[in-house]
């Protein structure tokens, strides 16, 4: 493996890079830097990282512009949508938008409104249902009212024919001599 001291990469990788350069990437290519009594060296992978690197960021790094030079680019591209809105064959209402789907999420979204329309007709049943429960139960209400107002009835004639049993049992035990007669009876 080929090592460099940081002169000497910084004269391979060139385009104005200097030593705090090659210190800054040192840090961040930790795999490719050896130390050996104190010193540094770096690794023909490490250089090639940096120059890569830097070429990267000189592509994105474009030509400076200016703020109003930007502002102008900004309109310019709005104009380019307005104009696309324009030429757009479907007119979109303020209240409306076009959603866009790959087909499998289109699937699935196609399997959950069946899904949504079978369970709104089985929540429509469900209150058919529920409707049909509380007549029965009204019903049935009526008829557990009927049954105890009958049952009252006849507790009411059990008593009294018990009240009448007891008066005639007692009339017959007097008749007979068993009990006597009482004054109030006379």
């Amino acid at each position: 493996m080929e090592k460099f001291t940081f002169k000497e990469a910084y004269n391979i990788i060139g385009d104005g890079a200097t030593y705090r350069t090659i210190n800054y990437y040192k840090d961040i290519y930790l795999n490719d830097v050896i130390k050996v009594d104190g010193r540094y060296f770096v690794t023909q992978d490490f250089i090639n990282k940096v120059i890569k690197n830097r070429e990267n960021a000189k592509k994105t790094i474009s030509e400076p512009r200016t703020k109003t030079d930007l502002l102008k680019e900004i309109e310019k591209l709005q104009k380019e949508i307005e104009k696309l809105k324009k030429n757009d064959p479907y007119e979109i209402a303020e209240n409306e938008r076009i959603e866009v789907f790959t087909q499998e999420e289109y699937n699935l979204f196609s399997e959950r409104l069946i899904q949504w329309r079978l369970q709104r007709q089985e929540i429509e049943q469900t209150k058919v249902h529920f409707e049909s429960l509380k007549d029965e139960r009204d019903f049935v209400k009526g008829q557990l009212e009927y049954f105890k107002s009958s049952n009252d009835k006849i507790l009411q004639q059990h008593q009294n024919l018990i009240e009448i049993i007891g008066q005639r049992n007692r009339i017959e035990a007097v008749e007979k001599g068993a009990i006597p007669k009482e004054p109030r009876e006379i």
